[in-house]
């Protein structure tokens, strides 16, 4: 290996190294929830949660970020994180999860048993709550 090559390594290292400015893709089948250590297989339920430092703690439900989330801000008070959920609607894509409305009753079967299905918007999730009679929730209900 020459010194331009390890140049252009330790400089892709430091690129690739910082923190993420936004969601990043989950890698479905391959990468482990943060809460629960299980593997992130279900395109239509997987979340992720990023710090003002830039890491990025990917969830296999919105349930275990959830939980998460308040184990991380007990820690961390005052801390600004940012949330992404997958629109259950639209699988593998991640939205904000503060802006998101969830679904929650008994009959949505979400990985960890929690029973949440998340939305970009309640257009996205009418279909789901008609048919199942799941109640609306907000991020704010959740994280109480």
């Amino acid at each position: 290996m020459n010194w331009r090559n390890i140049t252009i390594a330790g400089l892709m290292l430091m690129i690739t190294g910082c923190g993420a400015d936004g969601p990043q893709a989950i890698r479905y089948g391959d990468e482990m929830c943060e809460h629960c250590k299980m593997t992130i297989m279900d395109d239509r339920f997987g979340a992720e949660m990023i710090t003002p430092k830039g890491k990025v703690f990917k969830f296999d439900a919105v349930e275990c970020m959830v939980g998460y989330t308040h184990t991380y801000l007990e820690v961390n008070k005052g801390e600004k994180i940012s949330v992404y959920v997958t629109d259950y609607a639209v699988p593998g894509k991640l939205v904000a999860g503060e802006s998101a409305v969830y679904l929650s009753g008994d009959a949505i079967k979400s990985p960890m048993g929690g029973h949440l299905a998340a939305f970009e918007n309640k257009g996205n999730g009418a279909a789901l709550q008609e048919e199942t009679g799941a109640v609306w929730k907000s991020w704010e209900e959740l994280i109480k």
